[in-house]
């Protein structure tokens, strides 16, 4: 009887391999399968999926559960446990080069007064060997009662380094008297076309540099090591992937993609660029470009030049858009025309 059985069960068994097997030969390998997730699919019905397979780094598949594991065989697969999952987002405007070097400097982003932002600069003057300037970004005056800091405020807490800060919008620079004296800013100083020293009443420099007024103590700063650059770029990178951000619309220069294709050469470059080009540069200059950027062969498109980025004026926050009349709770001011 027992042997009967066994018998029995093993014909059972031998019968059901073969479907085992066609169903195992039918399922198309991928390296990854995401299940159990809330896939905003973003097309015109609003489709919400629960699954994805992902081959050589490409979405092959978007589906129920269901269909996607009965159709996929997936060397590693992910439980999303319900987790909503989206397309990757876009940055419309990115300085992403400089900004993650700003991420190196002083953070002045969300300061809510000038107390906080000066409690930072010189927490970071404190850490930096004699001599080096203190350089950062993200201040913003508006939130200080919309009255610009000076030189004085700086002097206070670093007088012996030179200090350089961008505001928010990169529109304006906030500088020590150190600062001004390495740029020889004295009163006799003419602000280049489009640019705005600001002055006291004694004519003095108050620290404050508009627009192109800014590149006069720019100029004379270090500039970044090439290992500096590519630190602040893995960073912004770092920061990109956690915010799910994996295209930009990048301002960063036409060198600067030099090292982006690099890091793309090494698996790195996990944004997609659409980079500006200038748009004071020569055509003959743009055609270059243009031409460098066609011989680099890249099939997913991750890099490529786009638009032109020129300025015409300011920004509403520093002040210096350039209006058609006087700013409403600054009625001597205009703003600040790039060209005339």
């Amino acid at each position: 009887m027992r042997l009967r059985t066994f018998v029995v069960l093993t014909l059972v068994l031998a019968s059901l391999l073969p479907s085992f097997n066609a169903r195992a030969t039918t399922q198309r390998r991928v390296s990854l399968m995401l299940v159990n997730g809330k896939v905003f699919t973003a097309d015109a019905q609003g489709t919400i999926a629960q699954a994805i397979a992902i081959d050589d780094n490409r979405i092959v598949a978007v589906g129920s559960n269901e269909e996607i594991i009965k159709t996929y065989r997936a060397a590693r697969t992910i439980d999303l446990a319900g987790k909503l999952v989206t397309p990757g987002f876009n940055d419309a405007h990115i300085h992403f080069a400089s900004g993650g070097l700003s991420l190196l400097r002083v953070d002045l982003n969300g300061a809510r007064s000038l107390d906080e932002a000066l409690q930072r600069i010189a927490a970071r003057a404190r850490e930096l060997p004699a001599g080096s300037w203190v350089l950062g970004r993200g201040w913003d005056h508006t939130l200080w009662g919309n009255q610009f800091p000076s030189r004085a405020d700086l002097d206070r807490v670093v007088p012996d380094k030179p200090v350089f800060l961008q505001r928010v919008d990169g529109h304006v620079s906030w500088a020590n008297t150190l600062a001004l004296q390495k740029a020889n800013i004295t009163r006799a100083t003419q602000a280049p076309e489009g640019g705005e020293i600001a002055r006291d009443a004694q004519g003095e420099a108050t620290g404050i540099l508009k627009e192109t007024a800014a590149s006069l103590v720019g100029r004379v700063v270090p500039a970044p090591s090439r290992l500096e650059q590519m630190q602040g770029i893995e960073r912004a990178l770092r920061d990109a992937r956690s915010y799910g951000l994996t295209s930009i619309q990048d301002n960063s220069g036409y060198e600067t993609t030099k090292l982006y294709r690099e890091l793309l050469s090494q698996a790195k470059l996990t944004v997609r660029v659409a980079e500006w080009q200038d748009f004071e540069n020569s055509i003959e200059e743009l055609k270059r470009q243009r031409a460098e950027f066609a011989a680099f062969k890249d099939d997913l498109l991750r890099m490529r030049p786009t638009a032109l980025k020129g300025y015409v004026d300011g920004t509403l926050g520093s002040r210096t858009a350039a209006m058609l009349a006087p700013f409403a709770d600054d009625p001597h001011n205009s703003g600040i025309p790039r060209r005339s």
